[in-house]
């Protein structure tokens, strides 16, 4: 019955974790089903906060359940003080592992993409340099709506500069916007906003 307890604390802190990553989990595994946008990762960026908190706390529990001393029944009427199983403890270690890693991935995914971003081609421009370079392209600002991290920004200009037509993307979260360089030849507006709605986000209008 305790070491139902633990699992049960264990399995909820990897839960809550996984909750609390939603934001930026969640329109990656809607577009990988299939299932277009993810309109709840507002709402879970609003709650990640709290999220965060519950898991540190359940996972606290899990701690005191599996580290706490036991009395174990014996014969004569005395009692040996035992701890968790070892099977236990490391079932334990490796869910805060997992805990970790879920709660941080909006944090490590955006770094991971753009630092892949950077020995990829074409590479993402910065906005000192995010100017047309010639008359044979053309410069757009996309508004983008779902964005919660800045994973989500760095996943769209991961996908946005292996578009064909698209020469560099700058995504910024904070500004919930693409400034894309592209081709007119090569490609369209209609395109790289297809291309944006692909990745699980939503293409606004075109600021300039």
């Amino acid at each position: 019955m305790k070491e139902m307890k633990e699992k049960v604390f264990i399995g909820g802190s990897i839960a809550a974790a996984i909750a609390a990553s939603l934001c930026c989990i969640g329109p990656l595994v809607a577009v990988a089903l299939g299932l277009g946008t993810f309109s709840a990762a507002a709402f879970f960026e609003a709650w990640r906060p709290y999220l965060i908190g519950l898991t540190a706390l359940v996972l606290a529990g899990a701690f005191y359940l599996t580290y706490r001393k036991r009395e174990v029944q014996c014969e004569g009427g005395a009692c040996e003080i035992r701890g968790a199983s070892r099977a236990s403890r490391v079932l334990l270690w490796l869910a805060t592992v997992a805990v970790i890693a879920f709660a941080t991935f909006p944090y490590y995914y955006g770094a991971l993409l753009r630092a892949q971003a950077k020995n990829g081609a074409p590479a993402a421009m910065s906005q000192a340099s995010s100017q047309v370079a010639n008359q044979s392209e053309a410069r757009a600002v996309i508004a983008i709506s779902g964005m919660t991290c800045d994973g989500c920004a760095a996943h769209i200009q991961s996908e946005l500069v292996k578009t064909p037509g698209v020469r560099q993307a700058d995504v910024s979260y904070k500004k919930g916007q693409a400034v894309v360089v592209y081709d007119p030849s090569a490609t369209s507006l209609d395109a790289i906003r297809s291309a944006i709605d692909a990745t699980g986000y939503k293409a606004g209008e075109v600021i300039r």
